[in-house]
């Protein structure tokens, strides 16, 4: 039987610049949503960056200034790499 009850949530740890790790967890709908309609400039990068960054296990809210000193070529790279992590989890546990 599945059970949402003990489902066990997998994660991504991300170190920040600021060396904190936090523990990504897959994105609910409503940020599949938007990460899929990301607006492909410099403040779409960042922001859709700071909303998935806030979507951790330790219910730390991450703001486009807390990443502002990390290059775009790097968050893109972070996002590729997240979206890969979904990908895999669904294609992992179809349930």
């Amino acid at each position: 039987m599945f059970s949402f009850k003990t489902y066990a949530c997998p994660e991504l740890p991300v170190e920040l610049p600021d060396g904190r790790t936090l523990h990504l967890i897959p994105a609910a709908k409503g940020l599949v949503d938007k990460i899929q309609h990301v607006e492909r400039t410099v403040e779409g990068i960042y922001g859709m960056c700071a909303e998935i960054l806030s979507a951790n296990r330790e219910e730390i809210p991450v703001s486009v200034s807390d990443i502002s000193m990390i290059p775009m070529t790097a968050l893109v790279d972070f996002m590729k790499r997240y979206n890969a992590f979904i990908r895999s989890e669904v294609d992992q546990n179809p349930n």
